[in-house]
C-alpha cells in the first residue's frame, strides 16, 4: 500500500502499476453494497487536483468520491485495471493512504 501511495506521490505513470498490481490486502467479509459510477475525464490530474487539492503539484492518475451508498471513480480517457482497481478499493475502504 505504501508503495502505491509513493508511486502516486512521485508522479509515476501507470506503467509503474503494472509492476505492483498484485499487492495483497485483507478483504472484509461483509463489504457494504455500493453503486459505482465510472467517469472518464480528459485532463484527469487537473480535475482531481481541483476536487482534492494536494499540497504539491503531483500528477494524479485517478480519484474517487464516495459515500455510504455511492462511489464515483474518475480516470483519464486511457487507463488500466490497476488504476481502476485502486479506486474501487477506495470506494469500499475509504481513504487508506498514509
Amino acid at each position: 500500500m505504501k508503495l502505491i501511495a509513493l508511486l502516486l506521490s512521485m508522479g509515476m505513470v501507470s506503467n509503474a502499476f503494472a509492476q505492483v498490481y498484485n499487492i495483497q490486502f485483507d478483504a472484509k467479509q461483509n463489504l457494504p453494497a455500493k453503486n459505482i459510477r465510472w467517469v472518464a475525464v480528459e485532463d484527469i490530474s487537473s480535475f482531481c487536483q481541483a476536487k482534492v487539492p494536494l499540497k504539491s503539484n503531483k500528477r494524479l492518475l485517478a480519484c474517487s468520491e464516495y459515500t455510504d451508498q455511492t462511489c464515483t471513480i474518475y480516470t483519464g480517457t486511457t487507463t488500466d485495471m490497476a488504476v481502476v482497481g485502486h479506486e474501487i478499493r477506495h470506494c469500499f475502504e475509504g481513504q487508506w493512504h498514509q
